[in-house]
């Protein structure tokens, strides 16, 4: 899991909730949209 350690990435920010929204939360949308699109490219239509 990318983000196991997400809790102590957060409390190391001067600003947790910016990098959260600015780093992390992107971060984790694009994950999503790769492996959707890669389980989508597997599956049969």
């Amino acid at each position: 899991m990318m983000f196991s350690n997400e809790q102590e990435l957060l409390a190391l920010q001067d600003d947790p909730i910016r990098f959260n929204d600015e780093i992390l939360y992107p971060e984790k949308v694009r994950i999503n949209d790769c492996t959707t699109a890669h389980a989508a490219k597997r599956s049969p239509e």
